[in-house]
């Protein structure tokens, strides 16, 4: 993004040895994709190797794809999921993850295809990053790379409930956040014709944060129009340039448009939050560390106020130039996001509602790793000035109160702002920091890039200081190509030999892990939630049958559900399977063997269930799943 389309070509009357200007191009790029490949190296190694509790290392089969890969499945193998009530009746979004889904597991290769994906996301995070860094910091765009790089990788991945930045999943709004990232740097730097390509990018990865994206070019195109008139001392020549201005707009007014109607189109199709109210509902009950802020600790409301403050920071180191249109983008992009967060925790009529039926807090997905540049930017430019030295001190005021909750790798306070002698160490640590690269200011060139590369090697080895002597640990991580986990994909294939495709089963709400390693539908879980509709009340009517909203965080009392009662909800709802806990002489499982339900112990690992099949269904006695699986055992009494 940060070189031209195309190298100049070689005069004919000049012998075939490279230009060199040419050399010097090649060596520009080659420069440039080695700083991209060292970000992307280093976020995989600390997601990877550098795990937290609450943070762990990439799995796939887990998470988020119990709800986002089922549909992609069934495409490549209608027998999966056959049937299923939510796939039929929710799909997600994110259209394109489907199609990939589709290709991966086609070819018998998902979870390699999902690592790629993943390795896409830091890529493009790498790529962000680089073209950031030699923008900030042309006299040291490597330290720039590295010092955020380790910052990125200790920071929250969640603030203001939404999630990306070094957590380790293969999924959509992990890819669109590292693609808006890039957008959003190619439009503070002027790169505009990346944009052409970018856009409509985010919006087939992600409807969400492509709608973010949409906004955020139409403030920088509207910030550009408005600079254009000013271009020029006289009034021929600021007309002349707001003619030219809006002839150049033409192209990206054109994509800009199309990617509106793609993405209503795709909202049309599959509806998100289709009724606020039910929505606003569903984040109260279920998913309030999502997107009900009312219910939030103090410490995360600390957590964004941080990041807020962080990203304004960065924007007082650019030119002056290019300072309006970063507030009018990154900086609307963060206050939005505090402003969201108190109109909904303080309960404000019509406002705080609006914000929580819409996830107004969801842009700040665009603030997130300008958070890390405010970090990082004192230690990269000394503090020339006054407002310099100001903003140095507010960052180092800020700083801890960005780690004060579990999703950070480094931990203050015990969440509690419990500070004691350690943090105070630790913070007096970084303050020395800023203080020794703010004593650079005087320096001659060669001594202030000495200063800068000592002080970002010692900010790098404050994050592992910091990080090993709170919350951070070393880890080798399992296979991140093992779909589930070995212990879920060794009872999905033994599940999958027992219940037929195209039956339904039932098991305890809570329990959403055996949908995805079944292959088989659901009749209710608490993971495959209908944001809003008529799909929504159905859901709520399944879940009814079963106890309601409380059953979603225990899962005990199924177990003690009459068997009467489970077939009765069987039968309503055209389940062939019932999902227990195995002990053979409970009540429940000898009474459901007294009406002709058959028996099969499943267990692996800490997978130990019984799986009873209606009178007169057979076992399939096929595996199935993906193409190279081994068959499991199951025993059938």
């Amino acid at each position: 993004m940060t070189m031209p389309d195309v190298e100049p070509r070689p005069d004919s009357t000049v012998a075939a040895a490279p230009a060199p200007a040419g050399r010097a191009l090649r060596s520009d790029r080659a420069r440039f994709l080695a700083m991209s490949a060292t970000c992307t190296g280093l976020l995989v190694t600390m997601t990877e190797f550098l795990p937290a509790p609450g943070r762990p290392s990439l799995t796939v089969g887990v998470g988020d794809h119990i709800v986002l890969v089922p549909l992609g499945i069934h495409w490549a193998d209608p027998q999966a999921f056959a049937g299923d009530w939510f796939m039929t009746n929710a799909p997600q979004p994110h259209w394109l993850f489907d199609y990939i889904v589709e290709f991966g597991w086609s070819i018998g290769r998902l979870p390699w295809v999902l690592v790629a994906y993943w390795l896409l996301t830091y890529a493009v995070v790498g790529l962000a990053t680089a073209v950031l860094a030699r923008a900030w910091a042309p006299r040291h765009p490597w330290a720039a790379v590295v010092g955020w790089t380790f910052l990125a990788g200790v920071i929250p991945y969640n603030v203001a409930g939404s999630s990306w930045l070094s957590y380790p999943s293969a999924v959509p709004n992990m890819l669109g956040a590292a693609l808006l990232y890039l957008l959003t740097a190619c439009l503070l730097l002027g790169r505009y014709r990346a944009i052409l390509v970018l856009l409509p990018l985010v919006t087939a990865v992600h409807v969400q944060i492509g709608a973010i994206a949409l906004g955020i070019t139409a403030l920088a195109g509207l910030v550009r129009l408005w600079q254009s008139r000013l271009g020029g001392p006289g009034r021929e020549v600021r007309e002349g340039s707001a003619r030219a201005s809006r002839t150049a707009a033409l192209p990206y007014l054109v994509v800009w448009l199309l990617c509106v109607g793609g993405t209503l189109a795709v909202l049309k199709l599959r509806s998100v939050a289709a009724v606020p109210a039910d929505f606003i509902e569903i984040c109260n009950t279920l998913i309030p560390y999502h997107c009900s802020a009312g219910q939030w600790p103090v410490t995360w409301v600390y957590v964004v106020l941080a990041c807020v403050t962080l990203t304004l920071a960065a924007g007082l180191y650019q030119r002056r130039g290019g300072r309006l249109i970063y507030y009018a983008t990154i900086g609307v992009c963060a206050v939005g996001t505090l402003v969201a967060v108190l109109l909904d925790r303080h309960q404000v009529p019509v406002l705080g509602e609006l914000m929580q039926a819409y996830n107004g807090y969801r842009v700040g997905l665009a603030m997130y790793p300008f958070a890390a540049w405010g970090l990082l930017l004192p230690v990269l430019r000394p503090a020339r000035t006054p407002a310099r030295a100001v903003t140095a001190a507010v960052v180092c005021v800020a700083m801890p109160f960005l780690f004060v909750v579990s999703g950070a790798k480094i931990q203050f306070g015990e969440r509690r702002m419990d500070f004691g002698l350690r943090e105070a160490a630790l913070i007096g640590l970084f303050v020395l920091i800023a203080v020794m690269a703010a004593r650079g200011r005087r320096e001659a060139a060669p001594e202030q890039g000495r200063r800068v590369r000592r002080t970002t090697a010692a900010l790098c080895g404050w994050v592992l200081i910091a990080g090993f002597s709170t919350y951070m640990f070393v880890a080798w991580p399992a296979s991140p190509v093992s779909w589930a986990g070995p212990d879920g994909a060794k009872w999905g294939r033994q599940a999958r030999a027992i219940i037929p495709p195209g039956s339904q089963y039932l098991a305890a709400p809570s329990e959403g892990i055996y949908r995805l390693n079944s292959l088989r539908g659901t009749v209710v879980d608490c993971k495959n939630i209908p944001y809003g509709g008529p799909a929504y009340g159905q859901w709520k009517e399944r879940l009814g049958a079963l106890g309601g909203w409380s059953r979603c965080t225990d899962d005990a009392y199924f177990a003690a559900i009459p068997a009467a009662d489970l077939v009765a909800v069987a039968d309503r709802y055209g389940a062939d399977a019932i999902i227990t806990r195995p002990d053979e002489d409970r009540d429940q499982v000898r009474d459901l063997r007294a009406l002709g339900w058959t028996y099969h112990r499943v267990g692996a690992g800490h997978l130990d269930t019984a799986i009873l099949l209606r009178p007169g269904v057979q076992p399939s006695g096929q595996p199935g799943g993906q193409p190279g699986d081994e068959p499991g055992e199951a025993s059938q009494r």
